[in-house]
């Protein structure tokens, strides 16, 4: 007898079509967080570019699910590699975004994160010291919730960056990078100091010249130099690591400018020289503030060996690269290193230039803090009016989602309960079907079939929007060929439209393949497959279809019947409702299947579109965006075989499963023993050769299976073990996922029990095969 696969519920479509299933286990998976790890890899090796683009695919497929947790990751990323191709105010905003969504999910460690770029990027800006401060606190702060790590290391080297950029305050910046130092070295495992050692060697740059603008002297080398050799050492030792990525060469870059002002200084010119050219080979083909401070190393250069006209040149080198870069910090040394130069020569005339072009860009300065100052304070209000409306949202929100919880609830209740004796129903019939009966016995054990298939698709649906609903399902993303679901779907329900009197077509207009979890979206197109069918009269078509629309796969199901009405086209997706079936006839199910579907596309981020118009007939869409599928192995068919001289324990608390089990379990040869908890398994063990156990999950008195099935694997070592339950709840499968043991559903069918029982042998791809091979 033929069935349509909409009879299975979600766990088994999955079975069927899971990346094992389906022999695609070697096809990468392609999700948000996998494209950020291509693209981690990709800024490692300087491929900007393409980083770019795999973190933008990430920030795509994420807003398409509604994952806000992805969507901050993948913004966070953009963020930093805008920092790093100097598109520093994109970065200002996307790291904002991505600490705010980072803050809604509750997500300490990624918040941390994005404020560290903030920082980073806002410390440069004019008008953004406070806020790169703020940051940088803040991430700190955060940091202090989590035990050390990179990330504290990368807050406290930007608290430090801050105190030196934004605070002219040098021992602070010290202290903070000190800090990051010693954190660094208590981390497990144990993070390169590297990158605060370099920056403390930049402070320490910054101080001297600061000092010489004060006194008209340099001051003492000596913790430069120190910090320097420290950090050449890391470098020979091959410990001249950064925790972000793409962060190596501008590491490199600035050491060699570093060094170069180092050597400048003590007076070494031609290696002082040899560094800052070395600097700017690496510079080649990049726009960073780098670019100004490679410049302020050669005006160094030439100002020690009193060189004036090329100081001069340099600096205003300096200044207009910083200026054009927006670096506010590097653009205002070299404007008051000017004015000290033009002062040491007697061009005063130039020197009050410099200065008082100081002072106009911190008053322009000062103007756009408080403009941004006054924003802060117009979304503070806009906030705590949002805030009280919030609060009465989830009031009323949180009435409604106790109301809801009560019914999913209910319904995983009432669906585990009432699959207890169909379960027993089915192994009967099943034991009754591998016996020798007369053709009236045949006919009515078919019925009998008919019959426990019809209530298990209805309590199926129950069960499924109870897992939807609860969260249980989670999906398994893989890129699968959209046309080639939809063609495996048609062929298995041909037979059923002929029958049916339904022509049913097939329009594969191209290839296309999408990044989802192939067993939940055949449970959607099978769904919307069999409400067509139930709903078409004979002698109408329904058609399956795949074609593209741009960047995205749209595959319909549509049929030529007499359509919905437009005052009900809003209420076909809700549960229960059943427009064109007012007298309950209940062949046509529960009217859930497409109130599944509508879950299913929601947790598939895939769009879902109905379009019927009466009396011409009804086409429903849905749109994933396309990805480029990868080639896979043949698929090699199996069946099942049971050995001889097979012996189990059946262990249930309910008598009348375990005697109908033992009734189909000795049609199929097997010894059978029955328990009803895991004192009496045991003891059964201790007498009796155990090749399988299968037991409930759910036993009296706080038991469950597991125990069981631990307590004859004890005695019994190559024993298998199979847990089988009627329950939804996330323990179960955790439970058995922990165990390595196969979980079945109830009720179970002879093809889930010839999988368990049976070895497999290879056959001809075209051999018939049980129901969810595996």
């Amino acid at each position: 007898m033929t069935v349509a696969p909409s009879t299975q519920s979600v766990d088994e479509t999955r079975r069927d079509n899971s990346p094992r299933g389906n022999q695609q286990a070697d096809v990468a998976d392609i999700t948000p967080d996998a494209l950020l790890d291509q693209a981690r890899a990709s800024l490692n090796e300087g491929e900007h570019d393409k980083a770019n683009r795999l973190a933008q695919s990430a920030l795509d497929w994420a807003q398409n699910g509604a994952n806000l947790q992805q969507e901050a990751r993948a913004l966070s990323f953009l963020a930093h590699c805008d920092r790093l191709s100097w598109r520093q105010r994109r970065a200002s905003e996307r790291s904002r975004r991505a600490a705010q969504l980072f803050e809604c999910v509750g997500d300490v460690q990624g918040e941390a994160e994005a404020l560290v770029t903030l920082g980073q990027v806002s410390l440069h800006l004019i008008g953004r010291n406070d806020e790169a401060v703020e940051a940088a606190l803040l991430s700190v702060q955060l940091c202090g919730k989590l035990a050390p790590g990179p990330t504290a290391v990368l807050a406290h080297t930007c608290l430090g960056l801050t105190y030196s950029w934004c605070c002219d305050d040098p021992d602070r910046a010290d202290e903070a990078l000190e800090t990051a130092a010693k954190i660094a070295l208590r981390c497990e495992p144990k993070v390169s100091t590297y990158q605060p050692r370099l920056n403390q060697l930049s402070v320490e740059a910054s101080r001297l010249i600061e000092v010489r603008y004060q006194t008209g002297r340099l001051g003492s080398l000596e913790k430069m130099q120190a910090l320097a050799e420290e950090c050449w050492r890391l470098e020979r030792v091959g410990e001249a690591r950064h925790s972000l990525p793409g962060m190596q060469a501008m590491g490199r870059t600035i050491s060699l400018i570093l060094t170069g002002l180092l050597r400048a200084w003590e007076g070494d010119y031609d290696a002082a020289a040899l560094a800052i050219e070395s600097a700017n080979s690496m510079l080649l083909g990049t726009k960073n503030w780098l670019h100004a401070y490679r410049i302020w190393a050669l005006a160094e250069l030439a100002w020690t060996q009193q060189d004036w006209p090329t100081v001069e040149i340099e600096l205003v080198r300096m200044r207009e690269s910083a200026l054009a870069l927006e670096h506010e910090q590097l653009a205002c040394r070299a404007r008051r290193l000017l004015a000290q130069v033009y002062d040491m020569q007697g061009k005063h005339e130039a020197a009050s230039v410099e200065q008082r072009t100081l002072r106009q860009r911190e008053r322009l300065r000062i103007a756009e803090s408080m403009s941004r100052r006054k924003d802060l304070v117009a979304w503070q209000v806009d906030a705590r009016q949002s805030e009280r409306h919030l609060v009465q949202v989830l009031v009323e929100s949180r009435e409604v989602a106790e109301a809801d919880r009560a019914k999913t609830q209910f319904l995983a209740a009432a669906s585990h309960d009432l699959r207890q004796p169909l379960h027993s129903m089915n192994v009967l019939v099943a034991a009754l079907s591998l016996r020798d009966l007369d053709e009236r016995s045949r006919e009515i054990v078919g019925l009998l079939e008919t019959v426990t298939q019809t209530l298990s698709k209805q309590l199926d649906g129950l069960l499924d929007i109870s897992k939807l609903d609860a969260g249980t399902v989670q999906p398994e993303f893989a890129v699968h060929r959209i046309d080639e679901l939809l063609a495996s779907l048609h062929a298995t329900l041909a037979p059923v439209a002929r029958e049916l009197g339904i022509r049913l077509e097939l329009d594969l207009a191209a290839e296309a393949s999408a990044l989802t979890d192939g067993a939940l979206l055949t449970r959607a197109f099978s769904n919307l497959a069999d409400n067509a069918l139930k709903f078409t009269a004979r002698g109408n078509t329904v058609r399956f279809s795949v074609g593209r629309d741009g960047q995205h796969v749209v595959a319909a199901v549509s049929d030529t019947g007499r359509g919905i009405p437009l005052d009900e086209q809003t209420r076909v997706f809700q549960e229960f409702y059943q427009g064109d079936n007012q007298e309950r006839d209940r062949s046509k199910g529960l009217g859930l299947g497409l109130s599944i579907v509508k879950r299913l596309c929601g947790l598939l981020s895939a769009e879902l579109s109905l379009d019927s118009r009466p009396g011409e007939g009804t086409t429903v869409t849905l749109r994933l965006p396309e990805v480029t599928a990868q080639p896979r192995p043949a698929l090699r068919a199996r069946r099942f075989t049971v050995p001889k001289g097979l012996s189990g324990i059946i262990v249930d608390d309910e008598p009348l499963v375990r005697e109908s089990m033992r009734l189909l379990l000795t049609e199929l040869g097997c010894t059978v023993h029955l328990a009803d908890c895991t004192a009496q398994a045991e003891r059964i063990a201790q007498v009796c050769h155990v090749n399988v156990v299968l037991s409930d999950y759910r036993l009296r008195e706080g038991e469950n299976g597991l125990n069981a099935i631990r307590a004859v694997q004890r005695i019994h070592p190559d024993a298998s073990g199979t847990l089988i339950s009627g329950d939804i709840t996330s323990n179960c499968v955790r439970d058995a996922k922990s165990a390595r043991l196969l979980l079945l559903n109830k009720p179970v069918t002879l093809s889930d029990l010839l999988k368990v029982l049976g070895s497999e042998q290879s056959v001809p791809g075209d051999a018939i095969l049980p129901k969810n091979p595996n």
